[in-house]
């Protein structure tokens, strides 16, 4: 008998980390979610099978978190409010030596950094969309009337 998957999730804010839980746990995976805190919704207390709040920036005690806890993969939903960035970003030293790498910081280049230094501690980064593909529009015909004329 296979054991359920272990999915490590940072939820940020809005509906795409609950979204993300919610399909994760209809397929039977088993859910470590770090809060963000001033950010992730109450909801997904609920249907994490693990749950712990961190402050934006706490990279080492979040990987301690995720890793103790077994997970293998993990994914990042949700947005991070402007205002938390500011006032509630409270950097680690694992967070300062990924930030200090960094050649730009763009929203972008900074979520790659934060993912590499957690692909290189064993987790596999996924997007929202590996874990609820239906988030994805098919290809076809959308709307009731095809477009007319040529196409790029």
């Amino acid at each position: 008998m296979s054991k359920a998957p272990i999915i490590a999730l940072i939820a940020g804010n809005l509906s795409l980390p609950l979204l993300v839980a919610q399909n994760v746990k209809k397929k039977g995976g088993f859910l470590v979610v770090a809060g963000l805190v001033g950010e992730t919704g109450l909801a997904l207390k609920k249907i994490a099978d693990v749950y712990k709040e961190f402050k934006l920036g706490q990279l080492g005690p979040m990987a301690d978190f995720f890793l103790a806890n077994g997970a293998k993969k993990l994914c990042l939903a949700g947005g991070v409010d402007r205002r938390n960035v500011i006032e509630g970003y409270e950097p680690d030293v694992e967070a300062i030596k990924v930030m200090e790498k960094l050649q730009s910081f763009q929203t972008d280049s900074i979520l790659r950094a934060v993912g590499g230094y957690f692909e290189d501690l064993g987790l596999k980064v996924v997007s929202a969309v590996d874990l609820v593909p239906e988030l994805t529009v098919k290809e076809g015909l959308l709307t009731k009337k095809a477009p007319e004329g040529e196409i790029l």
